[in-house]
């Protein structure tokens, strides 16, 4: 049987017609804009020095302690504010705020190189452990040498001159290929920035 054509005479179904063919095209401009890096990024896939260096930045000494401290902290405060009553969806979005804000107190640049805000949880997922592998495959690789100073695995604080950079080993081998879902991401360097 044919398919039946619309009653384009009927200015409704004209109207109809229109309206679904421009939210068409607008949901493909919107898909294209959304398959794009964030605006103010560069890639750091290509420079792991710079992408550990970012990973692992903290300005604790005892990172791991003082994220716990800080998300349970915020956590007691976020339930204190929820009703007896509040659905389920309030009491996640009170754990996952506390994780984001111990997240970006203690390790700044890891909510940004995961995609934290610009992509959805599950990429954020992916993206982190990408970026965990690349990290300790390259950790590994330079730590097989003589040991590093610590100062070389930290990025300097925005606050201090950025020192020269110092010359880490060579890697023995190249970081195992990574699946492509896109490149880590950073903000571009700002005047004064640390990267």
């Amino acid at each position: 049987m044919a398919e039946q054509k619309p009653d384009v005479t009927n200015r409704f179904v004209a109207r109809a017609l229109l309206y679904n063919e421009l939210t068409d095209q607008q949901a493909r401009r919107l898909a294209a804009a959304t398959d794009q890096a964030p605006a103010n990024t560069k890639d750091l896939s290509g420079n792991p020095d710079k992408l550990a260096s970012a990973w692992q930045y903290t300005k604790s000494q005892d990172p791991a302690a003082e994220f716990w401290q800080l998300h349970d902290q915020t956590l007691q405060q976020n339930l204190a504010a929820v009703p007896p009553d509040a659905p389920p969806e309030v009491i996640t979005a009170a754990h996952n705020d506390a994780e984001t804000k111990a997240l970006n107190a203690i390790y700044p640049y890891r909510a940004e190189l995961m995609g934290v805000g610009t992509k959805v949880i599950e990429d954020q997922v992916a993206q982190a452990d990408r970026i965990k592998k690349l990290v300790d495959s390259h950790v590994a690789a330079t730590t097989v040498q003589p040991a590093a100073e610590p100062a070389q695995l930290l990025m300097p604080t925005p606050a201090a001159p950025v020192a020269p950079e110092m010359a880490m080993p060579a890697p023995m081998a190249p970081p195992p290929p990574m699946p492509p879902a896109g490149p880590p991401l950073l903000p571009a360097p700002g005047p004064g920035g640390p990267i």
